[in-house]
């Protein structure tokens, strides 16, 4: 196979670009009568003296876009749209751990683009590519995105709170609870279990609201993994690891 240099390449306009058609749409009604659809611009029939002389200089383009300016729109490109991502898979799923896998791939896809990018021709490794299996610290970096998300929109003023050191606000269900923010952004319970020989989860277990679907799907995860437990061993067990404001109506 021969790679041709990038001089041979020329700039179809988007009016002559029968692939235009079909990305943009056209009314079926329409279809049967669209010559560039079926044969493409005229001047394809002619030889390629009398085609078009503006040319496209891919390189030129390639060098003027940075790298790092390549990869950083696209990772702010998702930044910006994670938040109807995350929205839009609570809506069509009604399993949390496949939520956190979705949410997970597109994570490693945005990532693995900024690596290519950045990577300016050297080697990437293709277990990198094409690995299918989610690692632990994907499913973790994408559960803690969507907590983050659920937090921000439920908690917004006692986050604010927190990070501006003053009393939450005294309406707050988290007012008792003495809320912190870790290294990661959650919000996670205070107080004095933080002298005990718990594990760190059990001391400060991440704080939900009882009002969005995440509890739910939470609850009935671990209702289903320890053999349909009854309410007082599934709050138990829940409170290992997350505290859900009003969780004992969600459970009963």
């Amino acid at each position: 196979m021969e790679v041709l240099p990038t001089k041979h390449g020329r700039h179809v306009p988007s009016k002559e670009n029968p692939a235009d058609i079909a990305s943009r749409g056209i009314d079926p009604k329409f279809l049967p009568d669209c010559m560039l659809w079926w044969q493409g611009p005229p001047w394809l029939r002619l030889e390629t003296s009398s085609w078009p002389k503006a040319e496209f200089n891919f390189d030129e383009v390639s060098d003027g876009i940075k790298a790092e300016e390549k990869s950083d729109s696209i990772f702010n490109l998702f930044t910006h749209t994670s938040n109807e991502v995350i929205r839009d898979l609570f809506e069509h799923y009604s399993s949390l751990p496949k939520i956190i896998s979705i949410l997970a791939y597109c994570q490693r896809f945005i990532k693995n683009c900024k690596k290519i990018a950045s990577s300016q021709g050297s080697s990437i490794s293709s277990s990198l590519i094409n690995s299918t299996s989610l690692t632990f610290s994907e499913i973790k970096t994408a559960e803690e995105t969507i907590i983050r998300w659920v937090q921000g929109i439920h908690f917004q003023e006692e986050i604010q709170s927190i990070k501006k050191q003053i009393s939450l606000p005294s309406k707050s269900p988290l007012r008792s609870l003495h809320p912190f923010i870790d290294e990661h952004g959650l919000v996670r319970v205070g107080g004095r279990l933080q002298n005990s020989q718990l594990r760190f989860n059990s001391k400060h277990p991440i704080i939900l609201p009882s009002q969005h679907t995440i509890s739910e799907l939470l609850i009935k995860e671990q209702h289903i993994a320890h053999l349909h437990a009854g309410p007082t061993l599934l709050a138990h067990v829940l409170r290992q690891s997350h505290w859900i404001a009003g969780s004992r109506k969600l459970i009963n």
